[in-house]
Parts: structure tokens; sequence; C-alpha cells
């Protein structure tokens, strides 16, 4: 039998298929394993001490934005306002002695700051000037110690009230 062209080429494909699927098979073998050993370094550096406490430290600070979100959401319920504000603080007060973190220490602290001035404008609400005034005088040194330059009651007080009015429904803010 005579060949013909078609022999040729077809052997000329299956030679170029042949070197095609070894070239794949090598680099792509060199390739997966290249991936593995990163990935393998990628989860040994993430997954170090120090990105373990601050995961720790991140869930900490969610829970406590949680309490605010409560404290936020319930204004209308001056009962409820009052017993979340007082947890919150217990909480946060916990949580500033306990935090070995420097970066997220000042976040606690202000957060702190402004719970005590939230507490202060329920109680005035409420009569109770005494223990406004209390609540007041714990949150200044925060605010000082935070570096506020006018960390008198008026602003802090105008800037909780501001902080608490984004918060409320919107037929009761006429604002909106």
């Amino acid at each position: 039998m005579k060949r013909g062209p078609i022999g040729v080429w077809f052997s000329v494909a299956l030679v170029i298929f042949g070197l095609s699927a070894w070239g794949g098979f090598a680099g792509g073998s060199k390739f997966a394993r290249y991936r593995f050993l990163r990935h393998r370094q990628h989860v040994e550096i993430s997954y170090s001490p120090e990105r373990a406490l601050l995961e720790s430290e991140s869930l900490q600070f969610s829970r406590l934005q949680y309490l605010q979100f409560l404290i936020k959401s319930t204004q209308d319920d001056r009962k409820a306002e009052k017993e979340y504000l007082l947890a919150a603080i217990a909480e946060f007060e916990k949580e500033v002695q306990k935090s070995r973190r420097e970066r997220i220490k000042p976040v606690i602290e202000f957060n702190l700051g402004l719970l005590y001035v939230e507490a202060a404008i329920a109680e005035r609400k409420d009569g109770n000037k005494d223990l406004a005034e209390k609540d007041m005088k714990s949150a200044q040194p925060i605010f000082q110690s935070l570096g506020w330059k006018d960390y008198s009651e008026e602003t802090l007080r105008a800037f909780a009230q501001n902080e608490l009015d984004q918060w409320k429904s919107p037929e009761r803010n006429p604002q909106k």
C-alpha cells in the first residue's frame, strides 16, 4: 500500500499531541507542587499564635459591638436600655483591663467612654442628676487620655446624643 500525505500529517499530529501531553504533565505536576508548597507555607504563617490572639480579640470586640447595638436599638424602652448600658459598661471595663493589644485598647476605651456618656444622658432623662454627673465624671478622663482637646460635658453629651440620634426610628427622628 502506498502512504499518502494524510498518514504523514497524522503522524506529525500524533507526535505533537504526545509532546504536548508530556509537557503538560511535566509542567502541571511542577505547578501543582509549587502551589502545594506555597499553600502550606501560607497556612503555617497564617496560623501563628499572633493571628490566633488577634482573632480572639476580634471576636471579643464583635461581642462588645453587639452590646452597643442592643443599647442603641432599645432607646425607646428606658428599662431595657439602662439594663444593657450597665451590662455593657461592666463588660467594657473588663475588656480594658484584659486587653493586651495596644492597637485595640484605645478603641475599647473610646467605646467605654461613650457608654458612660450615654448612661449619663439616660440618667439625666430619668431625673438622676447625681448618677448622671458620676457617669460623666467617669467618661471625661477616658476622653482626656485618648487625646481629646475638648472633653467638656456639653461636647461629650452632644457627641453621644448625635450617635444615639442616628439609631432612632425614622418617625421619632424628624431630621431624616
